[in-house]
């Protein structure tokens, strides 16, 4: 996606909050996605549109390298994320900025692997990625529950922070309560949405990603076994209106309404905190 409106409000973020960028290495090369006078404030003249003077200006980076699978963006590191990255590279940079590249590279799980491999111990991840309404954009979109389950403190993380963003609204960001008590925080919006992540690497990364509300539940029926699964008392009713197609749309309408989680915009969420974003 490159650097628009709500990833330049991210770097400026991270930067009041955690201090400047150090040693960047960013996900690809990413170009700059700002209107005319966004450009102005932002943009030293003569750039070449891409991120690397806007970092070293505006954000505190004091060097910063790309990594991507061709050199046709000019990328100082020609690398494959879906394969483990050089030694020469781990653990060197303070800040590591994905603002859209993880949803294009196949083997996801690889490329977070390395995304940590990259980070120094104490250093800052930051992504910027799709979360709905972007089919057919890359191979993924992805949830707030991958990445607390990631970027876990018993996975070598803390500090993580989560935001969702509506493409639309370049004045809000919505932060994401952590799931707790087995609880699953759906989020069907009718908007175009970003996932924006903040996590902080502090020690020896592991890999023990488990869906939370699963976790939750095996913890506490733990030597139990599930009793037979009943069908709900509506589920013949559901199945007789499903058989029309408006009736199964008013049905899914319905249920969006009532339920805590159904389709809604995103400042009636319960798990849902909405922010003023400053203008950039």
């Amino acid at each position: 996606m490159g650097i628009d409106k709500h990833s330049l409000n991210l770097l400026r973020y991270v930067t009041e909050n955690h201090g400047k960028l150090g040693r960047v290495i960013t996900l690809g090369r990413q170009a700059i996605h700002l209107g005319p006078r966004a450009s102005r404030k932002w943009i030293e003249s003569g750039s070449d549109g891409y991120c690397e003077s806007l970092l070293t200006g505006s954000f505190g980076a004091i060097h910063v390298d790309s990594i991507d699978n061709s050199d046709y963006e000019g990328a100082t590191i020609v690398a494959d994320m879906n394969l483990a990255i050089p030694e020469s590279i781990r653990e060197l940079y303070d800040t590591v900025i994905d603002l859209g590249c993880t949803e294009h590279i196949y083997d996801v799980v690889q490329s977070l692997r390395n995304v940590a491999s990259l980070c120094k111990p104490g250093g800052t991840i930051l992504h910027a990625v799709p979360a709905n309404g972007f089919c057919g954009h890359g191979f993924y979109q992805f949830s707030p529950e991958l990445f607390f389950s990631r970027y876990s403190k018993s996975n070598g993380f803390t500090d993580t922070e989560i935001f969702l963003a509506e493409l639309c609204d370049i004045h809000h960001w919505y932060r994401v309560s952590p799931p707790q008590d087995g609880k699953r925080i759906n989020v069907r919006s009718p908007d175009e949405l970003y996932v924006l992540v903040i996590t902080r690497r502090i020690a020896h990364v592991s890999d023990n990603v488990q869906q939370s509300d699963y976790e939750f539940t095996w913890e506490e029926q733990s030597g139990q076994q599930r009793p037979t699964h009943a069908q709900g008392r509506l589920a013949w009713a559901r199945e007789i209106l499903d058989a029309n197609r408006l009736t199964a749309r008013l049905v899914n309408r319905v249920d969006a309404w009532l339920a805590p989680n159904g389709v809604k915009q995103l400042r009636s969420h319960p798990a849902l905190q909405r922010v003023t974003v400053a203008m950039p």
